[in-house]
């Protein structure tokens, strides 16, 4: 509710129409995202629209990979955790046990470990029930698992979160991997 209210007292200040129908325009059905991810996808779209070419972009891929984080720990971990009827113990990795538990949410790398693991049958059972061809989609090389395991990507990430300056492009890479992930959510 808080981003919610921060989306709002910004769209006062600034108008994001544009950047919202860039978002929905490139992002079918943007209404299941949460206010939390809408916040962050707008506000990136803004910084693309917006910020001069000679400047730094780490904040714009940053906030693509928390849009990402956010929507597939709501789409798909904690609804496995709230409506799949597992157990702790149908889960093989020790974070996602965690997690089940009522830990904290699983960042984007632990969430890739996951996502990756043959072992994890009972979320690979849950997705199957809840997505379109989640062996494609979900598990697959070209799905959210091995988007999520790119190296170069994970590599943009890393860079956008320590000294390194990144640019426009860099950002719009940031941008065409988190719609990828997130469109097959």
């Amino acid at each position: 509710m808080i981003a919610g209210q921060r989306l709002q007292e910004l769209q006062e200040r600034v108008n994001l129409a544009a950047d919202a129908a860039a978002l929905a325009a490139a992002l079918a059905g943007v209404e299941w995202l949460t206010d939390e991810a809408r916040t962050f996808l707008v506000g990136a779209e803004y910084d693309l629209r917006t910020r001069p070419v000679q400047l730094d972009f780490s904040a714009t891929v940053v906030a693509y990979a928390k849009a990402v984080e956010q929507m597939l720990g709501q789409r798909l971990f904690a609804r496995f955790r709230d409506e799949s009827g597992a157990a702790v113990g149908d889960c093989r990795s020790d974070l996602f046990q965690k997690f089940m538990a009522g830990g904290k949410p699983p960042t984007l790398s632990v969430m890739s470990d996951i996502l990756r693991s043959k072992k994890e049958l009972a979320l690979r059972a849950f997705a199957g029930r809840i997505y379109v061809d989640a062996d494609a989609t979900i598990f697959g090389d070209a799905g959210v698992a091995g988007l999520l395991a790119d190296k170069a990507t994970i590599e943009l990430r890393n860079r956008a979160a320590h000294d390194t300056v990144l640019t426009r492009e860099d950002a719009l890479t940031a941008r065409a991997w988190a719609l990828g992930i997130l469109a097959r959510l």
